[in-house]
């Protein structure tokens, strides 16, 4: 009655659709477009600034302050930190699932109610929550000297002001030009005439700039604000008055000068050896990257674009990026469409092959609609998710179009035969519809960043089906009672160019072939299941990689060099290694990034940076040579060039970033503890040949530690921090805050003598101000202090509080990398029980670990979606064996995937796993069906193997073109050169074409098999 109603108001219906499908379109263009998938991370980076200070004392002063109270936020997993030489660097982790803007409040205040309890030389922690964040672009202005770069300054200033006012933008990355300060340098012979000190300087300038609001006035004339006249604008500090000599006013310019000045250089950044400027724009979440990317090169054209003095060179372009590969997924979905639809006539009529094939673009504008609420956007892993899905969208409709025309040829009316052919099959539909939409949700509750990843191809696959299923059971009868209501035409020929062919395949497979399987099932049965379950041990013959890298020109050599090195020493010895890179046949760019390296492009920065460290990019021509044949044949070419540095060749990789292959962590009360234990376990890993093995504490750095005479001081009147001031006050000199220039706020430091104490420290011309009752106000700094060399920890890593020392180790390029692995477990496992008798906990950890994680969940998901596809067949069929055949189907299907990926040798991978999940949703339709008209025989009548074999002649004809569809769509992809999806599509390939062929035969044997005790009240045969 209902598919009657419906087929009856099909004008309606039609306009829903039409309705349905300009929203869609509409939709199509409102998605946001961009390379990979947008992938939110946990973490909320806590960073504190200590100048001065030793790497125990920012860990002692800040770093556990901080902890303290971040620790006890509810919802947060993990607090990891690392205290080095002026800086305290916090990493909180936090759950799935959780608000994320409410936990980043959180972290703040709980921030806010610490500082109180920082130190006061320590500058204002910042919080950053947007860790992660896409660069759309990336560009260098490049000139001849570094001091052509510096005339552009006001420019860089103002592109950086217009680019953050942009929308979408949410912020943008200077390297290579230092940021500016107002710097008070003072004369120290100066001060001394005049009987003045540092703390003088510092109190007149607090009291001139920051002085009490007045609040208002009320007069009988009305309220006036009230104000007072002190300098409020940096530029004027010179006027400042520090105090009196001789009656008379002293000012700030009597004793020293206020000039701009830059900060400590803290990049140098060149492009083909040219001296360069990086800018690098950030964007918010959702954006579409090709419009937000035409928005950004508009602005920085009009501002940088034709400058005299300097060249603008565009260096990361997303947009590019994401045109490129919409380009190709694009082609490959219209040859995959094209394909499909030239499939569906080898065995429909031309007008059964055009309903059919116009499920395809329909039922993806369905998909649309919902799409943009589940977060998922257009890149290129949903776009895969729509090639699959291009191969399984038109079954629905091919099997109910199938089913129309069959009962036309048994003599039904227009509306009868439209009516009773989707009656007999939107059961088995919808449960196959269900089946795969079970098979596919699982998959978006995959935590972490995998999971991120990967979820858009689930969404987009679900959706798809559905909508589908909607456009089979709606569309293809309304348009086939429409070309048959005035006269049924029925062809005498077979329907299709291949109608004949088909024809004939189906008599000789329900004639012969059936009635050959049914003399003997048990014999098919167990034959079928033995070979099956024997191909499933090439996967140990089968090569694996997690991810693959992304085929891109990009190389990053990331080099940290001993911790001494000064940043213009590590250019330089880059500049060496990048002279080497330039000689390669292939090379078609380079780059240097000296200081704190890259960006956040390609490969992403560096972990740990400072002066003596950085990043070289190499940029390749993939027809010369590849970037992994870059990174194979010359890291250890380099390692041994530059022995006393660090040296990591990379290129970016498809999916998450991965851990070292073993970390091995151990925890400790000491430092020193900890150091021992490193150096032990270090060089028992480091005789093991071949392995390079990095440490998170690192050398110890080199330090001058001026030992205190506290009794010379107690009689002085002088305190530690006194001296600390002194020393600070003509090194780096010591920040007194942010002041207005009118424009902006600008940061402010004050130093002593900086010029004649930049080489060493004058000890003996260094005057601190002292407490006595005769003699001069101030005396020699060597007084109080002797200068010695020792050595310091660089940095002290912690977890939860507790002190840490991670071991990362690597094998060397070629290396077997399972006896790399049983040689490296055979060591440390010899350690422990010298690491558990000091004292210290340890664990080990690495990327395998991240990799059996990931497989275990996969497994878990896995379970659940057979134990659901198992529940809605159930459902269907009443009936508890019928469901374990149509999951055999599976099993046949996942040992054809094998099959697959051993005979072209191609990696078993993150994204072979996933489609061999896939074909769990892919293949059962055809077994539901199968069962569906044989069950409807028997209930008609017939005897078991009569209706087995009518129901083998009814299907064989769709159950074939379904097949082929699927695998033609995918065709392109596993015949492509792309490392990440061709796994997965020639694991569905083969596992379609594998399982369709045993489906055929084992399905039908094992379902005689269980017919005997299922329906023993029914004549078995004729």
């Amino acid at each position: 009655m209902f598919f009657q109603q419906m087929i009856e108001r099909g004008k309606l219906v039609i306009v829903f659709l039409l309705v349905a499908i300009i929203v869609g379109v509409l939709t199509f263009f409102q998605l946001p477009k961009r390379e990979i998938p947008e992938t939110s991370i946990n973490i909320v980076l806590v960073q504190t600034p200590y100048p001065g200070a030793t790497a125990e004392a920012v860990e002692r002063n800040v770093t556990s302050v901080l902890e303290d109270e971040l620790r006890n936020i509810e919802g947060v997993e993990n607090v990891t930190s690392l205290s080095a030489s002026e800086f305290s660097n916090i990493t909180v982790e936090y759950e799935d699932g959780l608000n994320k803007s409410e936990l980043q409040a959180n972290v703040r205040q709980a921030v806010s109610d610490a500082q109180s309890r920082l130190p006061d030389e320590a500058l204002p922690p910042t919080v950053n929550d947007s860790v992660g964040q896409l660069p759309v672009a990336s560009y260098l202005l490049t000139g001849d000297d570094r001091e052509s770069l510096e005339t552009i300054r006001g420019n860089v200033e103002q592109l950086e002001e217009r680019l953050s006012r942009t929308a979408g933008v949410t912020g943008v990355t200077v390297k290579g030009l230092p940021e500016t300060e107002f710097v008070v340098s003072l004369d120290s012979e100066a001060l001394g005439e005049r009987q003045l000190a540092f703390p003088d300087v510092l109190t007149a300038i607090n009291e001139e700039y920051k002085t009490t609001p007045l609040g208002r006035q009320s007069t009988e004339d009305g309220i006036y604000q009230l104000a007072i006249d002190s300098l409020t604008n940096v530029n004027d500090m010179d006027q400042v008055v520090i105090g009196s000599f001789e009656g008379e006013p002293v000012l700030l310019a009597d004793v020293g000068t206020v000039e701009e000045a830059p900060k400590a250089v803290t990049d140098l950044v060149s492009l083909d050896g040219k001296p360069a400027v990086s800018f690098t724009v950030t964007i918010e979440p959702g954006q579409d990257i090709p419009t937000l990317q035409e928005r950004v090169d508009e602005v920085v054209t009009s501002e940088v674009g034709n400058l005299d003095s300097v060249e603008l060179v565009t260096y990361s372009d997303q947009a590019e990026a994401v045109d490129a590969i919409f380009s190709s997924l694009t082609r490959e979905f219209l040859i995959a469409m094209i394909a499909v639809i030239v499939v569906t006539t080898i065995g429909l009529t031309f007008t059964g092959s055009l309903i059919v094939s116009l499920a395809i673009p329909l039922s993806f504008l369905l998909a649309l609609i919902p799409l943009r609420f589940t977060g998922v956007d257009l890149n290129q892993i949903s776009i895969i998710g729509a090639i699959i899905a291009l191969g399984i969208l038109v079954d629905d409709a091919i099997v109910v179009n199938d089913n129309i025309l069959r009962r036309y040829r048994k003599g039904d009316s227009a509306m009868l035969g439209a009516v009773r052919g989707t009656k007999e099959v939107w059961g088995s539909i919808v449960t196959s519809t269900l089946a795969v939409v079970f098979a596919f949700l699982p998959l978006t509750l995959l935590s972490g960043a995998n999971g991120n990843f990967i979820r858009a191809l689930p969404t987009v696959l679900a959706l798809s089906v559905l909508a589908s299923m909607v456009i089979s059971l709606t569309l293809v009868p309304i348009a086939q009672y429409w070309l048959n209501r005035k006269q049924v035409r029925v062809s005498k020929r077979e329907p299709g160019w291949l109608g004949g062919p088909l024809n004939r395949l189906s008599n000789f497979y329900a004639d012969k072939l059936l009635p050959l399987v049914a003399k003997r099932p048990w014999t098919f049965g167990l034959v079928g299941f033995v070979l099956t379950t024997a191909l499933y041990g090439l996967i140990l013959l089968t090569p694996f990689e997690f991810f693959p890298a992304a085929n891109r020109p990009e190389v990053v050599t990331s080099v940290t060099f001993p911790v001494q090195t000064n940043l213009e020493e590590t250019e330089r010895r880059l500049r060496q290694m990048e002279a080497e890179f330039r000689d390669v046949d292939g090379v078609v760019e380079t780059s240097v990034f000296a200081g704190s390296g890259l960006p956040s492009l390609f490969t992403g920065g560096l972990d740990q940076s400072g002066e003596n460290t950085g990043q070289i990019v190499v940029r390749v021509d993939n027809d010369q040579i590849d970037a992994i044949q870059l990174i194979d044949r010359y890291t250890t070419q380099l390692r041994e060039n530059y022995p006393d540095a660090e040296i990591f060749l990379e290129t970016q990789q498809q999916g998450p970033p991965a851990s070292a292959p073993v970390e091995f962590t151990m925890r400790g009360e000491t430092i020193d503890q900890l150091v021992e234990a490193r150096d032990t376990v270090k060089a028992e890993l480091e005789a093991i040949e071949g392995a390079l093995v990095l440490d998170d504490i690192k050398e110890p750095f080199q330090t001058l530690t001026y030992e205190l005479d506290r009794e010379a001081m107690a009689s002085a009147g002088v305190t530690a921090k006194t001296i600390s001031d002194q020393i600070r006050l003509v090194t780096d000199g010591v920040p007194i805050g942010t002041f207005d220039d009118g424009v902006e706020q600008r940061d402010v430091k004050i130093v002593i003598d900086a010029e004649a104490n930049r080489e060493a420290l004058a000890l003996d011309d260094i005057l601190v101000p002292v407490q006595t009752e005769a003699g001069p106000p101030v005396a020699p700094l060597s007084t109080f202090v002797d200068e010695t060399t020792t050595e310091q920890i660089q940095q002290i890593p912690r977890e939860n509080g507790e002190r840490t020392v991670t071991l990362r180790i690597y094998p060397t390029e070629g290396m077997d990398e399972e006896a790399f692995r049983a040689d490296v477990d055979r060591v440390l496992e010899d350690a422990q029980a010298g690491l558990t008798d000091d004292g210290i906990s340890f664990a080990q950890t690495g990327s395998s670990d991240t990799q059996n994680e990931f497989f275990l969940e996969l497994a878990t998901l896995f379970v659940v979606v057979l134990f659901l596809i198992f529940l809605i067949i159930a459902f269907q069929f009443n009936s508890l064996s019928l469901p374990l055949l149509v999951l055999f189907t599976i099993y046949l299907a996942i040992a054809g995937a094998v099959v697959g990926l051993f005979v072209t040798q191609t990696p078993f991978s993150f994204m072979a796993s996933m489609g061999m999940v896939s074909l769990a949703g892919i293949v059962v339709r055809n077994a539901v069906v199968l069962f569906e008209f044989i069950e409807q025989g028997i209930r008609q009548g017939m005897a078991v193997t009569t209706a087995v074999y009518e129901a083998g002649r009814a299907r064989i004809r769709p159950i074939l073109l379904t097949a082929l569809t699927a695998v033609v769509a995918l065709l392109p992809v596993a015949l492509g050169s792309d490392p990440l999806f061709k796994p997965l599509a020639i694991g569905i390939v083969s596992g379609i074409m594998f399982s369709t062929i045993l489906t055929l035969v084992l399905v039908p044997a094992y379902y005689l098999i269980l017919a005997k005790r299922r329906h023993r009240d029914k004549p078995f045969t004729e």
